[in-house]
């Protein structure tokens, strides 16, 4: 394989690396190598880590991180790990548009059952999810929205001719705190907020799903023995229906990352 868009053509490998000797009984506690590219060799993952995401790419990713942020089989992991759901649904979300003061921004809505179920009140949302310092609470604009809770970008974007000007901007900027599972009937996405415990970051979802599924690939390689007995373990169900679901997954939502837009299987008629 050879990397595209570098003058000089030099061999891409993977960039990410899991040694023998993390390979324990303990798989949340292993450690997953992440490395750029240099002059010398082109790390595939660090420069796909740069494309998506602003954020400092570690040097090493906790496995247990991984595992918390994979919204495949998520309740699954919740279990295991005696742990409330991290991820929340996002009901609805708007573009609107102010065509005198020529701002735009988004709107999103929650159901505050589902944030009942997670014990988190409507403050506590935005501050776990990361999202304090650029939305806020909003009134509800329709009578039958009144039981839900809506949230407002604080500061609006500003346009020059047309709205749509500024629509992927908005979209791409939202999209970072988001994960999303790829539907086969309408509306072919849901979208979930990541309630983050403590300092953590959210790794863009696709960097993740391919982490966790190179670990699992390399302890399944390298070590079948020990791989089958952690099947067997607290964490067996959460693995299996993960690699049983991440292959459709994955697949979609690299191709919307390519194409810039979503992209789905036709729905079966």
């Amino acid at each position: 394989m050879h990397g595209i868009g570098h003058a000089d053509p030099k061999k891409g490998e993977d960039g990410t690396e899991l040694p023998l000797s993390e390979l324990k009984p303990d798989l949340h506690k292993m450690l997953l190598g992440a490395h750029a590219s240099d002059k010398d060799k082109i790390n595939l993952y660090g420069d796909f880590w740069t494309k998506l995401t602003d954020q400092k790419r570690p040097n090493r990713i906790p496995v247990e991180t991984l595992m918390s942020q994979t919204l495949i089989a998520h309740r699954l992991w919740c279990e295991a790990h005696d742990s409330l759901d991290r991820f929340i649904s996002i009901k609805k979300v708007e573009f609107w548009c102010d065509e005198e003061k020529h701002q735009v921004w988004i709107e999103f809505l929650m159901d505050p059952e589902d944030l009942g179920r997670v014990d988190v009140d409507q403050d506590t949302l935005l501050e776990k999810s990361k999202l304090s310092g650029e939305y806020g609470p909003e009134k509800s604009r329709k009578q039958t929205e009144a039981a839900l809770y809506r949230y407002r970008m604080k500061r609006p974007v500003s346009y020059g001719r047309s709205p749509s000007e500024k629509l992927n901007e908005l979209a791409s900027e939202f999209k970072k705190s988001l994960s999303r599972t790829v539907l086969s009937a309408p509306p072919y996405r849901k979208y979930y907020l990541y309630l983050h415990n403590g300092s953590e970051k959210l790794i863009p979802q696709v960097l993740s799903m391919y982490a966790l599924a190179f670990c699992f690939g390399s302890v399944a390689r390298y070590r079948p023995l020990l791989f089958e007995s952690i099947l067997q373990q607290k964490y067996g169900a959460f693995i299996s229906e993960f690699l049983t679901y991440f292959p459709n997954q994955f697949l979609y939502l690299m191709a919307s990352e390519f194409a810039k837009r979503e992209v789905t299987r036709a729905a079966i008629v």
